[in-house]
């Protein structure tokens, strides 16, 4: 039994397989990420390592360098940059999406070759942070007129900064603020260390016992276990001054515990100094004093989701914001994409209409004419449940391959319904004509189909970032020529019978 044969005696079941497609890919849009452009596979990794008080060469020699050295051996790193500044090293590594080593293992590489980095004892452990393609999402700002940049950051770090990190989605946070943080200066007497026998190092060491949780047990309440800790850190500058560091033993003396304590107000001067502002790199909104927040997501989050819920966020924020406070959007990619994507629906939508009449008015018939118009729809939703599976998203190439395949799709069917409609018109009955006429096209057909597809294989085997949108474009109208194929020999017979 042929393919025709098998539609004309077995239509509920072609009916049905081209609702299921329809109706599938319509449901698959809701799992669709939205996008501007495709996701670029090329991941970045964002390593920062902390050394306070370090000056910059010193982060460069030290901690940079070092980390820059040992990336280079890594295989599937594309590019490495890194910065050094004042008590700081950041270092971002981007990765070669074209790659044949898996992104997991050059993960996986990089982190064994940050941990196994020999660094400074006083530099932070190393935060390795995977961020995906840098894309700003959005940006706004925190201003008043009455309020300090200190005051602004305050509020965002109490109220703003958490809520904001939980988003899933987004990667970083950048803040453009240069507020150094409260600290407690100590500042050592060289001579009366040597008076009491002193090094730096016990004084340093004192200093680290102190700022512990020490863990002491736990109780279970309702079945649920909680960890008791004693928080032995000291923020007040009278408790440093009295801090222990030693005792007094006299020359000659035995050692015994009666001998005098030495506190540290005796060999250092302890003071306070509050957040220090770098005027040079505040942030002004309308020459007020200002908080610029930047957000930055991975590649793999829905832009659109993820800018909606920052909205979301910041509208409930408002209304629990300090009397001359404020909040302003500067920059919001989600709706930069949503515009964009219903432009281009709109050229769709056109598009589609222009094929309608151009078909009506060269067919002149309405039933001639909603044969091959109505695989229209079910060749772009079908199209969006194969994108669904091959992990693609909707973005600008794929709606505009859409925009393009819509020409493509109605020209099987609509040689199947010509070449029918010429055995009608010979005086064949309906079955005899359809029958005759779709099997004699049908090779021109799966021809035709097979023609298209062909061409677009070559950027298959394109190279470089770029390749990855162009491939998607192409894989998104391949898939709709082919099931504007399988309709033509399938679902246009049966609607001409």
């Amino acid at each position: 039994m042929s393919l025709i044969n098998f539609c004309l005696k077995r239509p509920m079941v072609v009916l049905i397989l081209s609702a299921s497609l329809f109706i599938f890919g319509l449901f698959s849009l809701k799992y669709l990420s939205i996008k501007l452009v495709p996701l670029m596979q090329s991941d970045s990794v964002n390593i920062v390592i902390t050394n306070v008080g370090a000056s910059p060469s010193s982060i460069q020699n030290e901690i940079s360098r070092k980390i820059v050295n040992a990336l280079q051996s890594v295989q599937g790193v594309r590019l490495i940059n890194s910065s050094s500044q004042a008590g700081k090293s950041t270092i971002d590594v981007e990765l070669d999406p074209m790659s044949q080593i898996d992104s997991l293992q050059t993960l996986t590489a990089i982190n064994q070759a940050v941990s196994s980095t020999s660094l400074p004892s006083r530099a932070d452990q190393p935060i390795v942070t995977q961020t995906g393609w840098r894309n700003g999402l959005f940006s706004f700002s925190l201003y008043s007129n009455t309020n300090t940049p200190l005051q602004l950051l305050d509020y965002y770090n109490e109220h703003l900064q958490m809520q904001l990190k939980s988003i899933q989605g987004v990667a970083e946070i950048d803040v453009a603020s240069d507020i150094s943080k409260p600290i407690i200066r100590i500042k050592l007497d060289p001579q009366k260390l040597e008076k009491y026998h002193l090094a730096v190092l016990d004084i340093k060491n004192t200093l680290d016992a102190l700022n512990q949780s020490l863990p002491v047990g736990k109780i279970v309440v309702n079945n649920r276990p909680y960890l008791l800790t004693i928080e032995t850190e000291t923020a007040s500058v009278p408790a440093i001054e009295n801090l222990i560091i030693g005792k007094q033993y006299a020359q000659g003396r035995p050692n015994s515990d009666n001998q005098p304590i030495i506190y540290l107000k005796d060999v250092a001067q302890v003071s306070y100094e509050d957040a220090l502002i770098n005027k040079v790199k505040m942030a002004y909104m309308d020459g007020r004093n200002a908080l610029s927040v930047s957000l930055i997501g991975k590649g793999q989050g829905d832009p659109i989701l993820v800018t909606e819920k920052v909205q979301s966020i910041l509208k409930n924020s408002e209304k629990m914001l300090p009397p001359g406070m404020h909040i302003k959007v500067v920059h919001d990619n989600g709706v930069l994409i949503k515009t964009a994507i219903i432009e281009v629906l709109w050229t769709i939508g056109l598009t589609a209409l222009l094929v309608i009449l151009i078909c009506f008015g060269f067919l002149g018939r309405f039933r001639n004419t909603l044969i091959p118009v109505i695989t229209i729809p079910i060749c772009l939703s079908g199209t969006l449940l194969f994108l669904l599976m091959f992990g693609f998203s909707v973005n600008m190439f794929s709606l505009l391959a859409m925009v393009v395949a819509i020409g493509l799709v109605v020209d099987d069917a609509i040689v199947v319904v010509e070449h029918i409609t010429v055995y009608l018109e010979k005086g064949n009955s309906v079955k005899d004509a359809v029958i005759q006429g779709a099997k004699e096209i049908s090779t021109t057909i799966v021809g035709i189909t097979l023609t298209l597809v062909a061409v677009y294989i070559p950027t298959l085997f394109m190279t470089g970032v770029y390749a990855l949108w162009y491939q998607q474009f192409t894989v998104t109208l391949a898939i709709c020529v082919l099931i504007s194929g399988v309709l033509a020999l399938t679902l246009s017979p049966l609607m001409s019978y």
